[in-house]
């Protein structure tokens, strides 16, 4: 008996004891975990433009009626879960992705030439003879309220239901009813340093299916410019707007803002607009002081 209770307890000690052994993971192994992180808290941000058309009569074109109501996702941008309260959850994204949100659908031919194009396809009605009739007020376009919708890893899509955006940095953060059962990412305590990697889970063109497949890319931090910008070697384009930047430990560091392109013109064939692979950021500070607001 007394063999046997030496044994146990000497095995028991070998396995707390030589715990500490164990290699630390690879860098290889973190990646693979903070991707799956962003990737589960990565949020597809769709902005939705409705409008009705009505028909008026040609001797008082102020009687009119609805005839259809259109609503269409015309742009996309990317965030990230960042905290979830008793009722609502919250994503940080960037400001000029959702600043449309709460506003009228726009007017203007361009806004509305695809509404007006796929008016024209089911109705078999030219699509001239619809400009026209719109110019003769016999036709009126209305511009109904745009809604921001986040699709998140459980697949849902969630209505925005408020905002608080800084514009003059290009930070935001939306509010949704509470998206459950996703582990929000975390705000760094530290800046970034000259060459950290750095990771960004996106939607480029809005081709990104949460929860299923969502790009991951990865840069590297090259420095802060004197207007306050970070800068990063990390190759993004539209739809990439509002990914989150995170850092090696999988902590927020960063909003991806805009990036930098360049003309390209060969010859006899034209220019080309060619991303740089150079992406401007929303800084650490400027998160935090709208994450952790001081004085609340």
């Amino acid at each position: 008996m007394g063999r046997l209770l030496f044994w146990c307890v000497f095995f028991l000690f070998s396995l707390t004891s030589c715990a500490h052994l164990r290699p630390p993971p690879t860098l290889d192994q973190q990646r693979v975990e903070i991707s799956n992180q962003i990737s589960n808290a990565f949020v597809r941000i769709q902005v939705v433009r409705s409008y009705e058309i009505l028909a008026c009569l040609e001797e008082n074109t102020d009687v009119c009626k609805t005839i259809v109501q259109m609503s269409k996702a015309t742009s996309f941008g990317s965030g990230g879960i960042i905290r979830h309260n008793e009722k609502t959850s919250e994503i940080l994204t960037a400001a000029h992705v959702v600043d449309d949100f709460d506003k009228l659908s726009p007017l203007t031919l361009e806004a509305t030439i695809g509404f007006l194009s796929e008016f024209s396809r089911m109705t078999g009605m030219p699509l001239d003879e619809i400009k026209f009739r719109i110019r003769a007020n016999h036709l009126k376009v209305v511009g109904l309220k745009t809604v921001i919708y986040a699709v998140a890893s459980d697949g849902e899509a969630y209505p925005v239901q408020g905002s608080n955006c800084k514009a003059a940095t290009d930070a935001c953060i939306v509010i949704t009813p509470k998206i459950k059962g996703i582990v929000p990412i975390k705000i760094s305590s530290s800046p970034p340093q000259i060459g950290d990697k750095v990771l960004i889970a996106s939607g480029p063109f809005g081709y990104a299916i949460p929860g299923m497949m969502v790009p991951i890319f990865e840069g590297i931090y090259s420095g802060m410019t004197p207007d306050k910008k970070d800068y990063y070697t990390l190759q993004v384009v539209p739809g990439s707007s509002g990914s989150l930047v995170v850092n090696a430990s999988g902590e927020v560091v960063g909003i991806v803002s805009m990036f930098i392109t360049g003309s390209f013109c060969p010859p006899r064939l034209g220019c080309q607009v060619l991303p740089s692979g150079i992406m401007v950021s929303v800084p650490l500070s400027i998160i935090e002081d709208l994450v952790y607001p001081k004085g609340k």
